[in-house]
């Protein structure tokens, strides 16, 4: 990006704007193990990234095989249990020695078998490869967006339609509340036609 903001950067910003408006502190709606759990990023690392401080980067290969061995010993059967290394070796199409050799040898696998590992363990296309920072903001985007839905709706007519209709951007909403009344009427009817036109309807 041309001013040197990353998405995690533009992301923590907006996550900062957010809390200062609903009046909560970041440890109120962060938990640290939890991105962790989600991210397979070391808490650590991601203590670093949420202070906008840089973390050392991976070899996309051995990134992708640490994180294997994360979800092997992090995820679980519905019994409890670790994965049988039989059973994953099955679900994805290779043998057992892959599957000990990805785990304790530093094999590295290959884009379709990190697809296949991504599927079996259910986690977002990606896990396996994307870089610390952008597993985090992957992560912090629903959060953002928790937030929002907790944002009071103001701005009259037009607010309000906006967010019947899930756009609830404080930003922008901040942008309505400074519109002439004549303004809002007319955005308020445009939106409501367009929405119809689509298919879409205004009722709540």
């Amino acid at each position: 990006m041309s001013d040197g903001r990353t998405p995690l950067t533009i992301t923590l910003e907006r996550l900062d704007g957010l809390l200062g408006e609903l009046g909560l502190a970041r440890d109120e709606v962060l938990d640290l193990d939890e991105l962790a759990y989600r991210t397979g990023v070391h808490p650590p690392d991601l203590t670093a990234l949420l202070e906008r401080r840089e973390v050392a980067d991976e070899d996309v290969g051995e990134r992708a095989r640490k994180r294997f061995k994360f979800l092997y010993e992090t995820r679980r059967t519905d019994s409890g249990e670790l994965y049988a290394q039989d059973f994953i070796a099955r679900e994805i199409g290779v043998s057992r020695g892959w599957i000990s050799a990805l785990l304790h040898q530093g094999k590295e696998p290959n884009i379709r078998h990190a697809e296949r590992l991504e599927r079996f363990f259910d986690v977002p296309s990606g896990f396996l490869v994307a870089p610390a920072r952008q597993a985090l903001d992957r992560e912090l985007r629903p959060i953002l967006e928790n937030l929002i839905s907790r944002l009071p709706v103001t701005g009259g007519p037009l607010a309000a339609v906006a967010a019947k209709h899930g756009v609830r951007h404080y930003a922008l909403r901040q942008k309505i509340d400074q519109l002439p009344p004549q303004q809002i009427s007319l955005l308020s009817a445009i939106v409501d036609t367009m929405l119809k036109e689509d298919g879409g309807t205004t009722d709540g």
